[in-house]
């Protein structure tokens, strides 16, 4: 129980040092976690390979492996300075891994070292790690890039070696990798679909707050002190009518009717004109529009301000902002000259 004490510490330590640089969602988390601990990895081998206590001997494997280090410092650099967002790093660093054991694969079954068949398999297994995390970054499609040069790779070794052993578990292989990319792909959608629901009812629960002029706390204490004091749905119902203020409880209905018809079309407006944005940037925008200024945005969101001002800058970029052009307008004539050209006046 410690350990994933001290486990969670190191996870929320590393959120607020790099809160600023990814959306706040579960899977831009996940992926913030997995290139940081692979980047972990990946100097602690150069450091033993260094002292000589791990990894091959040779002037080909020393070339290869540092260049891949080479290159995953340069993506982590570009992205610390938001030159490159999160997910094309990710992807740089899983598939520089992988293309160093493709390239190991070939050079081993080409000079047909002694040591191949478990060479191979070590490389094998790495690259079953490589699409592990893949899996774990909820990165769809690299996972079928990554199987497919996986199985294609050892299939060429296995013609190139002519190696009974190493041919007599190409069909194993193929089989083990098919299973977990299939298997991957499947919890990638799930976890997808359930983040994005989850998203929904936060951003509703934040609004549906917003209409009783309540926070979380407060309309928490109303549901309490409704089952506390044993009172009817109608009782509750007369209860939070008169928190919200309105004239009758039929009123509450049309508000919340209202509320709900004229959010979705909102965010239906959002997703048309900007599609290149992300779900969380849409959110955003609407908020800037509405004439929110940065704090008040951070506490409708609940979002840092590093991390919002951090989206702010992505959405630039995604509209291909200058630095003089204001933001806001930019969105608010966009928006006006949409609705201008897909719904004109009769």
């Amino acid at each position: 129980m410690k350990i994933r004490a001290y486990i969670r510490v190191v996870h929320n330590w590393l959120w607020k040092v790099f809160s600023g640089y990814v959306e706040d969602t579960f899977m831009d988390r996940q992926r913030l976690l997995v290139l940081i601990y692979l980047m972990i990895i990946n100097t602690l081998v150069m450091v033993l390979r260094q002292l000589g206590l791990t990894g091959m001997e040779g002037g080909y494997f020393d070339w290869g492996n540092n260049l891949y280090y080479v290159l995953c410092c340069g993506a982590c650099v570009l992205f610390l300075l938001r030159l490159l967002s999160l997910t094309p790093t990710l992807v740089i660093v899983l598939l520089g891994c992988l293309m160093f054991n493709i390239f190991h694969m070939f050079y081993i079954a080409l000079f047909g070292i002694g040591y191949a068949y478990p060479a191979l398999v070590g490389s094998v297994m790495m690259m079953m790690v490589t699409l592990f995390l893949a899996i774990l970054s909820y990165l769809k499609r690299l996972t079928l890039v990554i199987a497919a040069l996986s199985v294609t790779a050892y299939a060429v070794c296995c013609l190139l070696t002519q190696d009974e052993h190493i041919t007599g578990i190409f069909a194993g292989v193929v089989g083990v990798f098919v299973l977990v990319w299939l298997m991957g792909t499947r919890l990638i959608e799930l976890l997808t679909e359930l983040s994005k629901t989850n998203d929904e009812m936060k951003v509703t629960q934040r609004e549906i707050f917003s209409l009783f002029r309540m926070d979380k706390a407060a309309l928490l204490s109303v549901a309490h002190l409704a089952g506390k004091q044993d009172l009817s749905p109608q009782q509750t119902g007369k209860l939070l009518e008169r928190i919200a203020d309105p004239e009758d409880e039929e009123q509450v209905d049309r508000d919340l009717a209202g509320w709900y018809e004229q959010h979705r079309t909102d965010a239906s407006l959002l997703e048309q004109v900007f599609p290149m944005l992300s779900p969380s940037q849409r959110e955003i925008c609407k908020l800037i529009v509405e004439g929110y200024k940065l704090r008040e945005i951070c506490e409708v969101l609940g979002k840092t301000e590093s991390n919002v001002t951090c989206q702010r800058s992505n959405i630039r970029a995604r509209l291909q902002l200058d630095k003089a052009d204001n933001l806001r307008e930019v969105l608010q004539a966009r928006l006006d000259a949409y609705v201008r050209s897909h719904y004109p006046k009769s």
